[in-house]
């Protein structure tokens, strides 16, 4: 490889790092480096060193960063001809990254560290650098060794100092006061000193997280618990995948462990448990573990312990007393060799005191669905009032010949902790069950396992397809060894019908179950045969076949609960018909029993409320099968009654009450064990938070709902694929336009991404067109090329669904990326299609009535809107003049049109085109229109901003005492 292909390659690597994560940046940079030395180019050298100390330090890695320093402060202290003023200045910053890194190693004598403050502060003195990055380096050494309230001197001599040149950025300064206050007790000062990073100030590489995780615990320990929340979310969104912000991971952990959201902190641990085990930064590592400590001690003592925690590398680790004694051990270990070498016990007492033995605070209200099995404010009850429930410990030494009898009452009476205790009990005896009722050849004991086989499967929370079928074809067997071949056809008839959807099989199994009379098996083959019950004629000749088998309240409770759920599967859109029936079906039940068809019976009743627009008895009646829900202990049902309450709840604006239900609902349903109502209630949650502008707290929601949302290659019974990929699809589209909200870009590009596929995958044409619009503003200003591909396919898909608003959207956005990606000849072809666009929109609004009113869409002002992005595109591209030309009166024409703020946006671009070819008298027309009409919107903020576009034009041209006059005059007059 010859000299210019190995230096090639050095800058390749250098550069395809920019913008990665830190951690990523290592391996190549540490490549890198080990090309320039061979090369022997210092230049190259001390470049890709810089990069590599960087990446090293915030990167999760700082003691491998000493060795690269020593190399560049060698060649620092030595003026090599190879530094420039550039490289000068990053090596004196790096710097004060070794400094304070530098303590954090117990092994490194306090002589050696004393030694690098002073060779910084030789360094500085010489650069004619000011003392205050020094002075804040000698107190964050002497915080370290010796304690905060040690170091009160060293502080104030730092904070009395005038910033410089290398002072750290205002944020980071103004945090590491601060910690300070936060250490001294002085909560309040120290939000003081953060409210202008939590406020969006100014930010940095660990800013705004390290400022967040901070005003979390102040905020906790004043009390102020929806702030510490609020914080703790935002914070953590920035810091959980980023092994660079390890160093404030144990502030989390510590703040879930003293305020009780104990599930939450669990889960931070272990997402982040190869650090808490073992991090590069010993002083991080040992505070990780005594958060941990903290938080697995309150876990212990809130009856925890056994419970299984699966960790980020697919490990599992259990609570218990001896994880916690580790843990504890291990972080008073390296507490201890602190200790040693500072000769005084400031670590020691810190890790006990401020962490492992740190007393409570009150309960932080995290919403329901930021972790699984989330903190709740009641508990969940899962066993049912009723005194014919069966009650677990029924079950726990029961005969396989008893529990078709428990069975059938517990999906009588209800009661989910009964229904778990039964499922653990079947697991064990399922086998030897089968075994012995084909040995037995006994057809009464073949029936009641063949039963217990299927009937089992409806108190899982999730059965797979190939369950049912194994189920399934067990129970034929044991049916036909046992004589009974109607009810063995009935589950033909299921196979057939559901599974191998052969109708010609189906409908001789129906006809032969038919023929034999027997009404429960009747019930069976009724109900998996394929029905419309929004079709008048099936929906009538189901209701004549169920009313000719003679079901009475009098009859056996099995037949009647078969007989209501059909009946209830017949309930159309029709307010009516379902009225009907649910009364037909109610007359049948007897109070208490079937919690299953209790709930839907109160669904379909409280459906056809809502329909006739009677919102508020609808929420009564499910609001009032809560109640019973809850009695019965059937968690199972009551997490679809409170998702649907929630519904009801939130459409008459009562959003406290709907968010209560949602969360209540993924509660119940985490603790059966039910993924569908779990992301279904997260989901709405997730909806509600959104609306509510709680955007942090939404994609929490969001994500938790996402990562438990794998498509299984085995389909859940009563949940597809479809069903599961449209549940993803929405989900992702939400969370993806929340990513891009937050700022959150690579994130927002990857869930639009893949809520595209999967609407793709649906032929949802139209969800993809509006998914892949936000893949392409994700990737515009990093990628135009991937984004012109993305908008592009957005317009593939916005013409397959027909939605004339959302192509012309794309259209106006891909020209952009054309223009960016090929030139401005792109964009203003794309430009050209955007226009055919929109004049198949406008077309549409003059001829369809309805869709003129629905989307109140103002022809002229849309092509006029269409035609300034052509403008604009001009403008951006050098091209003033024929922009002006073609911008023509477009401000006064808008204006006549009543659109003021429209007006406004448009004479301040033709005030800019206008200065571009120095027409300054123009320019300063435009502007003061545009102030006028801000003075007429009463919109203060716009006027400044119009105001400032001239003062900076002035400032621009040498003119600075005309700008501060024109700003001086200009800037407040709605005001005035």
């Amino acid at each position: 490889m010859s000299d210019e292909d190995i230096r090639e390659r050095i800058i390749r690597l250098h550069d395809t790092m920019i913008g990665r994560p830190y951690a990523e940046r290592i391996g190549p940079l540490e490549q890198a480096v080990g090309l320039a030395d061979e090369l022997g180019d210092e230049r190259l050298g001390i470049a890709v060193r810089l990069a590599l100390v960087t990446a090293l330090t915030l990167g999760g890695r700082p003691s491998e960063s000493f060795v690269p320093f020593a190399w560049l402060v060698q060649r620092y202290d030595a003026d090599s001809p190879a530094l420039t003023d550039e490289y000068r200045h990053a090596i004196l910053w790096c710097n004060k990254w070794i400094v304070d890194n530098a303590p954090d190693y117990p092994q490194i004598p306090l002589a050696q560290v004393e030694a690098l403050l002073a060779d910084m502060q030789r360094r500085y003195t010489a650069a004619g650098i000011g003392p205050e990055p020094v002075a804040k380096c000698r107190y964050e050494f002497v915080s370290a060794t010796r304690g905060e309230a040690a170091a009160e001197a060293e502080f104030d001599a730092w904070t009395a100092l005038p910033r410089c040149e290398m002072s750290d950025c205002p944020a980071c300064s103004a945090r590491a006061r601060a910690e300070h206050w936060y250490d001294r007790g002085r909560y309040e000062r120290a939000l003081e000193l953060l409210a202008p990073v939590l406020q969006g100030g100014s930010a940095c590489e660990e800013e705004p997280c390290h400022s967040l995780s901070l005003a979390a615990l102040c905020a906790a320990e004043l009390g102020r618990m929806d702030d510490a929340a609020g914080h703790h979310l935002r914070a953590w969104r920035q810091t959980r995948d980023d092994v660079g912000k390890t160093g404030v991971v144990d502030r989390h952990v510590l703040l879930c462990a003293r305020t009780g959201a104990l599930a939450r902190g669990l889960e931070l641990m272990a997402h982040r448990w190869e650090q808490v085990r073992e991090f590069d930064n010993p002083r991080t590592g040992m505070l990780l573990r005594a958060a941990a400590a903290r938080l697995v001690g309150a876990c212990l003592a809130e009856g925890m312990a056994g419970q299984a925690l699966r960790v980020h590398d697919g490990s599992e680790l259990v609570i218990d007393q001896g994880l916690y004694d580790d843990l504890v051990a291990r972080a008073l270990e390296t507490a201890a060799a602190y200790d040693a070498r500072n000769g005084n016990d400031s670590v020691g007492r810190m890790v006990r005191e401020d962490f492992i033995d740190a007393g409570p605070l009150p309960p932080m209200p995290l919403t329901t669905g930021t972790a699984p099995d989330a903190r709740r404010a009641e508990p969940l009850n899962g066993l049912s009032s009723h005194p014919r429930a069966v009650r677990p410990d029924e079950i726990a030494a029961a005969r396989p010949e008893d529990l078709e009898g428990l069975l059938d009452r517990i999906l009588r009476w209800g009661g989910s902790d009964a229904a778990a205790a039964f499922e653990a009990r079947w697991r064990t005896l399922r086998d030897e069950a089968i075994a012995r009722a084909e040995s037995s050849g006994d057809p009464q004991l073949l029936r009641s396992v063949a039963s217990l086989v299927v009937n089992s499967l409806h108190l899982a929370g999730a059965v797979h397809e190939s369950q049912r079928l194994e189920a399934t074809e067990i129970a034929i067997r044991l049916l036909e060894q046992a004589g009974d071949t109607v009810g063995a056809a009935a589950l033909q008839h299921a196979i057939a019908s559901a599974i191998t959807h052969d109708e010609e099989r189906a409908a001789a199994l129906a006809e032969q179950v038919r023929a034999s009379g027997d009404v429960e098996e009747i019930l069976n083959v009724i109900g998996t045969a394929v029905f419309d019950p929004e079709d008048p004629a099936s929906r009538r000749a189901r209701l004549d076949e169920l009313d000719s088998l003679g079901v009475t309240a009098e009859s056996a409770p099995k037949l009647r609960s078969r007989w209501v759920g059909l009946v209830l599967m017949c309930c159309s859109g029709d307010p009516d018909v379902a009225s009907a029936l649910c009364e037909r079906a109610a007359a049948l039940l007897q109070p208490g029993e079937f919690p299953e068809l209790q709930r839907r019976l109160a669904d379909h009743r409280a459906e056809a409320l809502w329909r006739q627009d009677r919102a508020e008895e609808a929420a009564a009646v499910v609001d009032d099968a809560v109640g019973r829900l809850e009695s019965a202990g059937a968690l199972d049902q009551l997490a679809q009654a409170l998702r649907y309450s929630g519904r009801i709840h939130q459409f008459l604006g009562d959003r406290l009450t709907a968010e209560r239900r949602y969360q209540r609902a993924l509660a119940c349903a985490q603790r059966v064990g039910d993924p569908k109502a779990s992301t279904h209630a997260r989901g709405f949650l997730c909806s509600l938070l959104l609306k509510q502008g709680r955007d942090v707290e939404a994609i929490e929601v969001a994500e938790h709902a996402l990562a438990d949302l794998e498509i299984p290659d085995d389909p859940y019974v009563g949940w597809g694929t479809d069903a599961m990929l449209d549940s993803r699809t929405q989900i992702a589209g939400m969370g993806a336009r929340l990513c891009l909200g937050l700022g959150e870009t690579e994130r927002s590009v990857s869930l639009a991404r893949r809520g595209a596929d999967d609407a793709i995958q649906l032929g949802r044409a139209a969800t993809a067109a509006e998914l892949l619009e936000i893949v392409g503003d994700g990737l515009s200003e990093r990628d135009a090329i991937e984004a012109l591909r993305a908008y592009t396919e957005g317009v593939e898909q916005a013409r397959a669904a027909g939605d004339a608003m959302e192509l012309l959207a794309l259209q106006r956005r891909r020209m952009w990326s054309a223009a960016d990606a090929d030139g401005l000849d792109a964009g203003l072809a794309v430009h050209a299609e955007a226009v055919a666009a929109g004049q198949a929109l406008c077309e549409r609004v003059l001829t369809d009535p309805e869709f003129a009113e629905r989307t109140n869409i103002d022809p002229e002002m849309t092509m006029l809107d269409i035609a300034i992005d052509r403008v604009r595109l001009l403008g951006s591209n050098h091209a003033a003049d024929r922009a002006l030309a073609e911008l023509g009166d477009a401000p006064e024409r808008i204006l006549a049109h009543g659109n003021e703020r429209f007006a406004a946006t448009v004479h301040d671009l033709r005030a800019r085109l206008r200065l571009a070819v120095h027409d300054e008298r123009g320019a300063f027309a435009d502007i003061g229109a545009a102030m006028g009409l801000a003075d007429r919107m009463e919109d203060a903020a716009l006027r400044r901003d119009f105001a400032a576009l001239g003062a900076t034009w002035l400032d621009r041209e040498g003119r600075s005492d005309e700008a501060e006059r024109f700003w001086a005059a200009n800037r407040g007059r709605q005001e005035d």
